[in-house]
């Protein structure tokens, strides 16, 4: 029969050493918000910028425009090779899916995989702010009707995009990024109603019976579902540029209030504009969807969305370069 007096040693002598275990409250976390100076690489200094000036109502704003870039005019076509609903669960499976960096693969894969992961960051948003390039080109030619200026228009793009990328805080960037939210949903919106209003597609036959050509459940090829399924990712693969802008928050704690509300925001968009585009086109969707109204409405949205293209590739231009200016410098004397 066990004394209870010796119970009661035993219990005391073991309280100092469960209450020396630092709980789980107690550590360093961004959900806690005790991260100090000494653990952010955007350390705040009387000489320095003031890097961390983003609240969690102005994220959102910086996550949407992150997110519904060129990347959402692609989308409609994509609906087109694999029909409607699976079309849907793809964009609504990537939304969800889509918010990794290199950083949360350096904590599964160690040192080589935060290495390996970061190159991969690099060439990735190294080929969006491409075909953010190659985007605003486009709408240049559209607007101008001049094919023989692409090069000269490619300068042009790449001059703007640099000098809207150079800013140098994310908050600085929310005031072009909300014209640029604005002005790509404004161009989105424009070929939406036109194509909901018009009779038959502008790309489809002026005359006669045609086939529309709209699939609740497409029967693509292998590679044709795989390529269409790509690029809805890539769509809304702007994920991870979500965490490096935890480094600029006033509150990092305060990130959720942000990204659940945009991801059903991006969701709702992504899923409204593709369908009824898919549905009111059918087979006779134009890539980039802009152009699938006709002529003149290509050209109206081309210059409403203008901004939003040079805004989204100085996005991914300016996280890139941010990240090699980070992984170059850490660990020296001037962090």
């Amino acid at each position: 029969m066990t004394d209870p007096a010796n119970s009661m040693v035993e219990k005391t002598s073991l309280q100092p050493a469960i209450e020396s275990q630092p709980s789980d409250s107690s550590l360093p976390s961004i959900r806690n918000g005790s991260i100090t100076n000494q653990d952010e690489v955007f350390r705040v200094s009387a000489d320095g910028v003031d890097f961390r000036t983003v609240t969690w109502q102005r994220l959102i704003i910086i996550l949407l425009k992150v997110q519904v870039a060129t990347g959402v005019l692609g989308i409609p076509s994509a609906m087109g090779t694999l029909g409607a609903v699976p079309g849907s669960l793809v964009v609504v499976g990537w939304q969800a899916l889509n918010t990794s960096i290199v950083d949360m693969c350096g904590l599964m894969w160690g040192p080589v995989g935060r290495e390996l992961v970061g190159i991969m960051f690099v060439v990735a948003f190294v080929l969006c702010t491409g075909s953010g390039l190659l985007g605003t080109s486009i709408a240049f030619n559209a607007l101008s009707e001049h094919g023989a200026c692409s090069v000269w228009f490619s300068f042009a793009a790449m001059v703007l995009v640099v000098l809207f990328s150079s800013i140098r805080t994310w908050d600085k960037m929310t005031w072009p990024m909300t014209l640029g939210f604005a002005s790509v949903l404004g161009g989105v919106l424009a070929v939406v109603v036109v194509v909901a209003l018009c009779d038959r597609p502008a790309a489809a036959p002026a005359e006669g019976e045609y086939q529309l050509g709209f699939d609740v459940i497409g029967a693509p090829t292998f590679a044709a579902g795989i390529t269409a399924t790509a690029t809805i990712f890539i769509a809304s693969s702007a994920g991870p540029v979500y965490v490096p802008i935890i480094a600029e928050m006033k509150r990092p704690q305060d990130y959720r209030k942000a990204v659940i509300p945009v991801g059903v925001m991006v969701g709702a968009i992504y899923l409204a504009v593709s369908l009824v585009v898919y549905y009111y086109c059918g087979q006779w969707i134009a890539t980039p969807s802009l152009g699938s109204a006709g002529p003149l409405i290509k050209k109206i949205a081309y210059g409403i969305a203008l901004p939003s293209l040079v805004v989204s590739a100085g996005i991914f231009n300016h996280a890139a370069a941010k990240y090699v200016f980070v992984r170059l410098l850490r660990g020296s004397p001037h962090f």
